[in-house]
Formats: C-alpha cells, structure tokens, sequence
C-alpha cells in the first residue's frame, strides 16, 4: 500500500496580514524557510519515494530541503498548483468585501459554486488536483497506485 503525505507550502510574507495568494508568486518569510527546513528534517527518515509539487516557488523552496535530504528530484506538476483567486489575489477578505460584496457574499454562502471574482471555478481546481492522484505513477520500473 501507499502512503500518501500532503504538505502545505511553508508560510509567506502574505501571512501576516492573512491574503489570497492562490496562483501568485508570493515568497516565502523566515519562518516558512524554517518550516521547509524542518520538513527536510522529517523527510531524511519517513522513506518517501517521490516528491510533487507545484510549479510556483514557494512550493518549490518548501520542497527543496526535503529533496536534499533525500535525494530525490521534486516532480514539478502544474495541476497541483493553488487555485486561481482572480481580482482577489494579494488582497485581505476585507478589502475583498470592500471591493466586491457581493460577489463574496455568494462566496462566503457556498464556496464550491461561486467562486472569487474572475477566479477559477473551485470544483474544477479540485478535479485538477485530483486528476495527479489517479493516474499511475512509475518508478525504477515500479508502479505505485
């Protein structure tokens, strides 16, 4: 059987002040340096066999110490990357609020059909990352599954 660990990037300099990254370039702070160190740390004894993530950088640098420690090259996967926040990206919810109202009303009812404004639809971000689950993957002329 496979174990699959899902990791979150480490924190961000839009931490903070708690804004929408989604799909923008944001770096990581100190502390999300540190917290990539640790899962390194973590990762030098857990066994893995690969390493995915996204192609955005602060999910690449939260995987890096993990890649050194074990050897293995990350798969950088687009379909892995964060959803699309549109007009919302780098913004607070209250600015968002401010902004559009609306909009982040429906949102805050039902998240799941009414995405942020010009954002990307969050079902199909869901199939998009679920898609990387279901299909096999190969290593050393083993499948895991």
């Amino acid at each position: 059987m496979t174990q699959l660990f899902l990791v979150r990037h480490g924190w961000t300099i839009w931490h903070a002040d708690n804004r929408y990254a989604g799909s923008s370039e944001v770096a990581l702070n100190p502390g999300g340096y540190a917290q990539a160190e640790r899962l390194g740390a973590w990762a030098s004894e857990a066994g893995l066999a690969a390493i995915w993530c996204s192609p955005l950088n602060r999910a690449r640098e939260t995987a890096a110490p993990s890649a050194r420690a074990t050897g293995l090259q990350p798969r950088i996967d687009n379909r892995l990357r964060e959803i699309d926040f549109g007009r919302i990206e780098g913004k607070t919810i209250i600015e968002a609020e401010q902004l559009f109202p609306d909009e982040i009303r429906r949102f805050k009812g039902d998240p799941a059909t009414y995405p942020m404004p010009g954002g990307e639809d969050p079902i199909q971000a869901a199939r998009r990352a679920i898609s990387v689950l279901r299909e096999p993957c190969y290593f050393g002329g083993r499948t895991l599954s």
